[in-house]
């Protein structure tokens, strides 16, 4: 009889336990703070108690994960991350961050703020994680209250290193993306001190849903290092509200998703909307307000480029500035409208893309131009002889990337092609002009 009992009364209680359970998830997921700052913990057993079973799920990596299609981005500051990811209308909405990933089950999660588009056939969940501490590493999992994936992780970039990626943009079809997110991936592997990735525009070809999908699809490796992007033609021209809609970043400039500035380590980034400049944008928005608008943002370079601190200023847009013609382009306009701010604020470094060739210049009034594409669609152009005269370096055999490396005295800029060679390198050095560079073929 008093094993009998026993027994009867363990089992109550496991049953107690898992009623107790459920109500403090429903309380919990009813009560949820807006968006509590990353690294509070809720009540509960520490990480060491924590069930097995419960420790196990922890760690293993769900394959939705992928699905969500995550994409991590940062803020103006170092102590900021943004991570993003697709569901549909009821969620999930919640993402728990820890710097300790056996704690995440007991940490309060950050509700994140939802984007409906395409119709209301698209929701996009974006959170803001704040807090963070440069070199540490932070785990997160996204889930609705209950059921959470499993966990992923990212590093906080002191910003010594981190690279570029020109026009993702495919050829022939959205299988191209494919060979794309390779690129994107053996990047990181074999060169995993990058920080985050700074991509140059024309990340579709057209603004629907199956091409955003495709690319998405495709950003695996974007849930672990951040991705920060800047629209081209081909995100829209008249408007790039769906861009704006997937993307999020640092609301400190005139369109706070298309123009925006934000700092890591010796550098501070200033990210322009060169599609501003087109004739269509001009039609769309009425010449007067255009006018106004062109205004504002040049007094917003003039003010991000006075006030930085950092020891360079690099700018990434999608036109190029000087590139291998005018021809089909807004570079023009950029030169007469933006150029002389640039020049007189201390620009060191302009990263591009839209021409699919990849070309350095030699420094021109103290600028040098660097021009990539990671993409599929290649230059029909350039014929193996008709660059321009500042041209110091060209490669049009190919996808590309540019490895950029900030030091106090100099800034080094490799360049890899899909095969993982290096097809150019330069090294620009502060307060040499014109700067030297070290060509290696």
């Amino acid at each position: 009889m008093g094993k009998k009992a026993g027994r009867n009364k363990n089992i109550i209680l496991v049953l107690a336990a898992f009623v107790v359970a459920g109500v403090l998830a429903a309380i919990a997921i009813a009560g949820l703070p807006a968006a509590p700052t990353f690294g509070e913990k809720s009540a509960g057993l520490p990480a060491a108690q924590r069930d097995p079973g419960e420790q196990q799920l922890a760690e293993t990596k769900a394959s939705s994960g992928d699905s969500r299609r995550v994409i991590l981005s940062m803020g103006e500051r170092d102590d900021t991350m943004y991570i993003s990811w697709s569901g549909d209308e009821g969620g999930p909405r919640l993402v728990r961050v820890s710097d300790d990933r056996y704690s995440l089950p007991v940490t309060v999660p950050v509700r994140a703020v939802r984007t409906k588009f395409f119709g209301k056939s698209e929701y996009r969940y974006n959170a803001m994680i704040t807090g963070l501490e440069v070199g540490e590493t932070y785990y997160y999992e996204i889930g609705d209250g209950v059921i959470y994936d499993g966990p992923e992780e990212f590093t906080v970039s002191d910003g010594e290193v981190f690279a570029y990626m020109g026009d993702p943009q495919f050829d022939e079809s959205t299988d191209d993306y494919v060979a794309w997110g390779a690129l994107a991936a053996n990047m990181y592997e074999t060169n995993p001190e990058v920080g985050f990735v700074l991509l140059g525009g024309d990340m579709v070809n057209l603004p629907k849903k199956s091409h955003w999908g495709a690319f998405l699809d495709s950003c695996g490796v974007f849930k672990n290092v951040p991705m920060m992007t800047v629209p081209g033609n081909h995100e829209g021209v008249t408007s790039n509200n769906t861009y704006k809609s997937y993307f999020h970043h640092v609301g400190n400039g005139p369109d706070g998703e298309a123009f925006y500035w934000f700092e890591k380590g010796r550098c501070r980034f200033i990210m322009l909307d060169s599609s501003f400049m087109t004739k269509a944008r001009q039609v769309a928005m009425g010449k007067g307000d255009w006018r106004r608008t062109n205004e504002k943002i040049k007094s917003w370079l003039e003010e991000a480029l006075r006030t930085s601190e950092k020891t360079w200023n690099i700018v990434v847009v999608h036109h190029p500035v000087y590139g291998l013609h005018d021809m089909f382009t807004v570079s023009p306009e950029v030169r007469e409208e933006w150029l002389p701010i640039m020049e007189e604020g201390g620009v060191d470094l302009v990263l591009c893309g839209h021409q699919h060739v990849y070309m350095r210049t030699r420094a021109l009034d103290g600028i040098v131009y660097v021009m990539g594409v990671s993409g599929a669609k290649q230059s029909k152009y350039y014929s193996g002889i008709n660059e321009p005269i500042y041209s110091e370096s060209i490669y049009a055999a190919g996808p590309n990337y540019q490895i950029l490396r900030a030091t106090d005295d100099k800034l080094e800029i490799t360049s890899y092609n899909e095969k993982g060679s290096i097809v150019d390198a330069a090294c620009i050095k502060k307060g040499v002009n014109p700067p030297y560079f070290r060509i290696f073929w």
